[in-house]
């Protein structure tokens, strides 16, 4: 499987609005997107403006898929301005157990 953490900074007064527009966009990528087996949103407690996206996808395709959605496409869109910083990283599963 193929994970995808994202971590972002709002910008000053835009977190509320910020952690509306990312659940949604993480119940609809979970309802319309058979390979996105999971979208948790988390919002940090030291700071309240960093939020952290843990993704997995069932392949590095199915990612590339999801960026190429209309859905995703219009909030990033509408999210850029709301956001100071933005980092991705992407990562392959290990199981325990495989070598």
């Amino acid at each position: 499987m193929f994970v995808v953490t994202v971590t972002f900074e709002a910008s000053p007064g835009q977190a509320e609005n910020f952690e509306r527009m990312l659940l949604k966009q993480a119940r609809y990528s979970l309802q319309n997107e058979v390979a996105c087996l999971r979208f948790d949103v988390a919002r940090s407690t030291e700071n309240p403006q960093q939020f952290f996206l843990y993704e997995i996808y069932q392949n590095a395709a199915a990612f590339s898929e999801h960026l190429e959605t209309t859905h995703f496409s219009s909030f990033n869109l509408q999210a850029g301005p709301l956001v100071v910083e933005k980092q991705v990283q992407t990562w392959q599963m290990s199981h325990p157990g495989e070598e």
